[in-house]
C-alpha cells in the first residue's frame, strides 16, 4: 500500500508500506509497515459505510540506547511528523499483482493524535544538534520521559548553536571591562563595522551527567558596536552592547577549547 502525504501538492511524499490484507464479502482489512517497523499503517473497511478507518502508529523502541547522532531513520520520521503538523490531504493505493487501485482520500491532521510525538522530536532535534557541535556523545536514554524532564531548557544553548542560521543579525552581551579599552571606545564613536570575536565558558548537565567546560567563539566579519543605555565604559561597571551584523555578513560559532 502506498500513502501520498500532502497529495496534489508539487513534491508529495510517498510512503509504501509492504504488508497483507484480507476481504470478505462485509469489508477488508489491510495492515502494514515500513522503516522496520517504526511506522504502521492499518485499514478497516466497511463496504456499508464510505470512509474506511486509516491509522497511522508510530513506534520508537528501536532508538533506545542509540547513539543520538545514529538514530535509524530520523531524518524521515521527522519530515512525517513535520508534514502531520497540519491538516494534510491524504490518497492511499494498494497494488496486488502490479494492478493499481485508489483505496480513497482525505483529511489527516496530526496535531492533537501526534502532539506529543511532535514535542518529542523536538527535543531529540535540538539534543542531537548539542550533540554534534559539542562533540558530546549523546545516547538515547531507555526510558524516553527522561527527554523531556532531565536536560531543561536549552534555548539559549541551541540559539548560539544555531546563531549563523538566526533571522535577527543582532546580538546582544553584557560585559565587565577588566582594564580600560580604547579600541572599544572607538568602536562605539565611530559606528563602523568591524571585524568581532567574542569567547565564553560553557557547560551543560544532560542525563545527568555534567560536561564542559567549553570554550564557545563566536565571530562575525563585520558589526556595528552600539550601546544600550549611556555609553560610560569604566573598569568594573557592566556595559550592555548589541552587536549587529553588517549586510551581508552573519554570525558564526565554534568550540575552541573543550575538555
Amino acid at each position: 500500500m502506498t500513502v501520498a502525504l500532502d497529495a496534489g501538492a508539487s513534491v508529495p511524499l510517498y510512503i509504501d508500506f509492504p504488508g497483507q490484507a484480507t476481504h470478505g464479502n462485509k469489508g477488508f482489512r489491510f495492515t502494514g509497515s515500513t522503516m522496520g517497523s517504526m511506522l504502521t499503517i492499518s485499514m478497516i473497511g466497511d463496504f456499508s459505510v464510505s470512509s474506511p478507518d486509516f491509522k497511522l502508529n508510530f513506534d520508537l523502541k528501536s532508538w533506545e540506547r542509540k547513539p543520538m547522532g545514529r538514530l535509524p531513520h530520523f531524518s524521515k520520521m521527522r519530515q512525517i511528523l513535520q508534514m502531520l503538523d497540519r491538516p494534510v490531504p491524504v490518497e492511499v493505493k494498494c497494488t496486488h499483482e502490479d494492478v493499481e487501485s485508489d483505496f480513497g482520500s482525505g483529511i489527516l491532521d496530526g496535531r492533537e493524535p501526534f502532539r506529543l510525538l511532535h514535542t518529542f522530536m523536538a527535543e531529540i532535534e535540538d539534543l542531537r544538534k548539542l550533540d554534534a557541535f559539542f562533540d558530546l556523545g549523546l545516547v538515547m536514554p531507555a526510558d524516553f520521559e527522561d527527554i523531556f524532564h532531565d536536560q531543561g531548557d536549552i534555548t539559549q544553548l541551541i540559539g548560539l548553536v544555531d546563531i549563523d542560521k538566526a533571522d535577527d543579525p543582532t546580538v546582544e552581551v553584557s560585559l565587565v571591562p577588566e582594564e580600560p579599552s580604547v579600541p572599544l571606545h572607538e568602536l562605539i564613536a565611530s559606528q563602523k563595522p568591524a571585524a568581532i570575536r567574542l569567547s565564553q565558558e560553557l557547560t551543560m548537565r544532560i542525563f545527568g551527567r555534567a560536561y564542559g567546560p567549553f570554550e564557545v567563539e563566536v565571530t562575525c566579519p563585520a558589526a556595528v558596536v552600539t550601546p544600550i543605555g549611556p555609553a560610560n565604559i569604566e573598569v568594573g561597571v557592566p556595559i550592555r552592547l548589541t552587536l549587529r551584523a553588517a549586510e551581508g555578513n552573519r554570525w558564526s560559532a565554534r568550540v575552541s577549547s573543550r575538555p
